[in-house]
């Protein structure tokens, strides 16, 4: 059975911490159904803790490790991983990742996360699941609607995100004349 990919990633959720949990959302985004594996390399201090503590609870678990700097030796780690992934000072391509394919090292620059883990395949399940729910959403969402009558808009928010997406629904209420779905 395939292993799988092995990420480490340099977290630093003391002063990072929408960028460490973009990057472990990207990876469970793209590791689902697969045995690709995302180790944090962190210092152990009560954030980084409460930070694993969480990602573990929003996320239910999955193929996250935490590694301790003072409990391991990063040397080692880096020889046994495929890629190690860190935030960079470029700003045209804020994510570097360096592949340390067999023994050779060559560093890489990313814009988004989710291409730090191109790498990882697609499983044909997940291919299969994202092409019914495509084809249900279809059917039963869009097929109801007579088309030119909606203006539509999905969100994929959060509740916050939300309240403020619906402020400015109501503001461009004022140049259309157009019923507005909200999925």
């Amino acid at each position: 059975m395939d292993e799988g990919k092995k990420y480490l990633f340099v977290a630093d959720p003391v002063n990072q911490w929408d960028f460490a949990e973009k990057i472990v959302d990207a990876f469970l985004r793209k590791a689902y159904l697969t045995n690709a594996s995302l180790f944090l390399l962190m210092d152990k201090n009560a954030v980084t803790q409460n930070f694993y503590k969480y990602i573990m609870t929003k996320h239910g678990g999955g193929r996250i490790y935490p590694l301790y700097t003072d409990a391991v030796d990063v040397v080692s780690a880096l020889r046994q991983v495929d890629f190690t992934i860190l935030q960079t000072e470029n700003t045209s391509a804020p994510i570097g990742y360096i592949e340390t394919n067999g023994k050779k090292l060559t560093q890489h620059f990313a814009n988004t996360c989710d291409d730090l883990f191109k790498d990882i395949p697609v499983p044909a399940e997940v291919s299969a699941m994202k092409a019914s729910l495509s084809y249900i959403v279809e059917r039963d969402f869009f097929s109801k609607f007579p088309p030119d009558e909606f203006e539509y808009f999905l969100g994929d928010l959060g509740l916050g995100e939300s309240t403020a997406v619906f402020f400015w629904l109501k503001k461009y209420r004022e140049f259309t004349t157009k019923k507005i779905c909200c999925a």
